[in-house]
């Protein structure tokens, strides 16, 4: 492109005739030493076909006076990144016009000046030059620009509502292969920073602390993607607008997508240990917490080892559970980001919003978990402190062990009484007579199990003997020391030798019952787990069901959800994790855990089939094509032969399915340029066919066109589709 055309360099205007342009030329030879320029200007003027680019320039002076001030930086001040975006969009705008008008002006001219006139086959010839000429002057003028004000430029671009064009589509080739090296920098900055979560996130599944500073790792995630999404942008909008997705983009969403998932789904199975053990444990909560209770009931009712273990499982929940709160907000707004960043990838931010529904599902059973936790807090002053309460526990046993260990020594030192100690015998001492009458009171009651399920007349008589023995080991432990308890002992065990006798003597059972009674299987002897079915939206169906470790799932009804189809019962949602029930409800394994743990629901869109476009086209068939093209001479008019094929892919089983359709039309677009590469659907030529199903949904043919001199580069698509398939 040059600053001036040649009409200006002559000082001449399109409707002077060949003469006036040669007194030009002799008056310009009169004043000027170097007639170079003059020379070449004339040379051009007075050629029919060389002075039609000339006359473009000169007949819509106004269209490139912008581009050539920025080509040749001729703008008293920088403009600004709007304007840059401007005038490219109004250039490529001014190309992909109608341009009979323009050669009704040339003609008009013509006549005037005496040249002959031109038809449509030419000026689009010229414009084409043009054109290519515009791109090669834009392309050279990026290069020169620093990588943010390019950047910026096309951010600008995209905003404008109509900036569509061949022109842009060229432009866009070149600007994605100028940032190519910083794109790929920026994504590797992404991942190294989402790196930085996941190492927080393992560490705080295998039992530490979450860290406040995971709300700023976040941000920096979010920033650094944030950053890669300005250098995209423009590329993704592009390809949104040509009815596409951008291929790296998608790709690094899905690669971001699967890891958020894997962080929710190992934070929800940490947690749903811990989740499992408070169960297990409330029982002795809820005695330790009991108002009723003596402190010596407390202590009694369960070990110092088993107290300080519940202590500690008790504090890592009462943390856990408000850290897994915090971290699911912090994958929510990923997810946030996520569907900010990645707007125009239609079909993936349907899946981002299902992610973000179930994180806030998440989020509120978390919340339900955490508000009897923070109550607790807000009561106490503070959480569950592990260390003062085993120190209390502790003081507790000492003072009692006092009491414990000489009572008449307490009743001595409150009654300020001068009573001697008297020596006891082993039996009341308080270690080994509360250990004999333990362990002799635990034989008694197997030997009474075993008898009373064996029968006979000396089965019942050793009954009534260990029942006996059972009671009198019940007075005596030295737990047992209120009158009142001793006295409803004794009644207990007059009442139980009653009973004993009546069960034991007079059963009139002559032998042992027979083997099923007393088998002890290890079948029955295994523990029993209760697996909670989440449905995860859907209605109906079974809700839990319990299982044995290594055996079979059991029977159970599937749950309906409209609009999906139901897809088995895995451990995490969205289908992740162990599969344990099928689409139909059978059983796919065994159960392998040793804990009750839930399954969730796994659902299917529904879909009545798969609707064929140009951008899944080629997921289903495959699609060849080869184009040449002969000329008489270089410069001529020349003939392209195109020949193309289509084909089922050995992926699409449409055989297996009736539902497939007799025929599929597709239309293949066809351009011819004077460039070597293009951006947009191709469109300039259309080649509709028919896939027949008794053909195989296969197609061979050739096409033949005219093309002219410059167009030297094809390129060739699927433009259009219409039908569906069922694979």
């Amino acid at each position: 492109m040059e600053l001036n055309n040649a009409f200006d360099v002559l000082g001449a205007n399109p409707t002077d005739n060949a003469e006036k342009l040669q007194e030009y030329l002799e008056e310009k030879e009169l004043l000027l030493d170097d007639m170079s320029a003059v020379q070449a200007a004339y040379v051009t003027l007075t050629n029919p076909k060389k002075r039609l680019i000339q006359e473009i320039f000169a007949l819509r002076v106004d269209d490139f006076s912008d581009i050539k001030k920025l080509i040749f930086r001729k703008f008293d001040s920088a403009p600004s990144t709007l304007d840059v975006a401007l005038i490219f969009v109004n250039l490529g705008i001014w190309f992909d016009c109608d341009n009979d008008e323009l050669l009704n002006d040339i003609n008009q001219e013509r006549k005037e000046s005496g040249f002959p006139t031109i038809d449509d086959a030419l000026l689009i010839q010229a414009i084409d030059e043009i054109r290519v000429d515009c791109l090669q002057s834009v392309c050279s003028y990026l290069d020169r620009l620093k990588e943010s004000s390019l950047v910026g430029i096309f951010n600008k671009i995209v905003e404008i509502e109509e900036y569509e064009s061949l022109f842009m589509d060229d432009l866009m080739v070149h600007y994605e292969m100028l940032i190519k090296d910083a794109l790929n920098q920026k994504e590797q900055e992404s991942y190294a920073s989402f790196s930085v979560i996941e190492a927080v996130c393992d560490s705080f599944n295998k039992g530490s602390l979450l860290p406040y500073s995971l709300k700023d790792k976040i941000s920096s995630f979010e920033d650094a993607l944030t950053s890669w999404d300005r250098y995209a942008q423009p590329l993704q909008v592009n390809m949104q607008r040509h009815g596409g997705q951008h291929e790296e983009s998608s790709r690094l969403l899905h690669d971001l997508r699967n890891k958020v998932i894997n962080l929710c789904n190992e934070s929800q199975e940490a947690l749903n240990k811990l989740v499992i053990e408070l169960h297990n444990l409330n029982n002795i909560f809820s005695f330790l917490r009991s108002p009723s209770a003596s402190a010596a009931q407390q202590i009694r009712g369960i070990s110092q080892e088993d107290f300080a273990k519940s202590i500690n499982v008790r504090r890592t929940l009462d943390t856990k559970i408000p850290d897994s709160l915090r971290l699911t907000k912090g994958l929510i707004s990923i997810i946030d980001t996520f569907l900010s960043v990645f707007s125009e990838l239609d079909a993936d931010c349907e899946l981002l919003r299902k992610d973000k529904a179930s994180l806030i599902d998440l989020q509120n059973t978390l919340s339900e978990l955490n508000a009897p936790i923070q109550a607790e807090r807000r009561k106490q002053g503070a959480s569950v402190n592990t260390k003062s309460d085993i120190d209390s526990y502790l003081s507790k046993t000492r003072d009692l062990q006092c009491s414990k260990d000489d009572p008449h020594q307490t009743q001595y030192t409150n009654d300020h009484a001068e009573k001697p100690k008297h020596k006891r015998p082993f039996f009341f001492n308080w270690s080994a007579g509360r250990i004999a009458c333990g362990v002799i009171g635990i034989f008694c009651l197997i030997m009474m199990i075993v008898c009373f399920a064996c029968g006979g007349k000396i089965g019942g008589t050793i009954f009534t003997v260990m029942t006996a023995a059972f009671f009198v080991c019940c007075a005596f432990y030295s737990s047992f020391t209120s009158k009142i308890v001793k006295w409803i002992i004794i009644g207990g065990l007059i009442l139980a030798l009653i009973i004993a006798t009546i069960v034991g003597v007079t059963t009139g059972y002559d032998s042992p019952s027979n083997s099923s009674s007393v088998s002890t299987n290890n079948s029955s002897s295994t523990k029993t787990y209760t697996i909670i079915l989440n449905k995860d939206g859907g209605s109906g169906g079974t809700s839990n069901v319990s299982v044995k470790k290594g055996q079979s799932m059991p029977s159970a009804t599937a749950p309906t959800k409209k609009g999906y189809l139901f897809g088995g019962y895995y451990t995490s949602r969205n289908g992740q994790g162990t599969k344990y029930y099928d689409e139909s409800m059978s059983s796919s394994r065994p159960w392998d855990k040793t804990t009750s743990v839930t399954l969730y629901a796994y659902w299917i869109k529904d879909d009545n089939g798969i609707t064929l476009t140009s951008s899944n086209f080629k997921n289903y068939f495959n699609f060849t094509s080869s184009c040449s093209v002969s000329r008489s001479s270089y410069n001529s008019y020349g003939t392209a032969t195109y020949n193309f094929s289509i084909s089922p892919k050995s992926s699409f089983r449409y055989s297996g399915n009736s539902n497939n359709p007799s025929s599929i039309t597709v239309t293949i677009g066809l351009d011819f340029s004077p460039i070597s590469s293009s951006y947009g659907k191709p469109c300039q030529y259309k080649i509709t066919v028919t896939l027949y199903r008794a053909s195989g949904y296969s197609y061979s043919g050739t096409k033949t066109y005219s093309v002219s001199s410059l167009e030297k580069y094809w390129l060739d698509g699927i433009y259009s589709v219409d039908g569906k398939i069922y694979n």
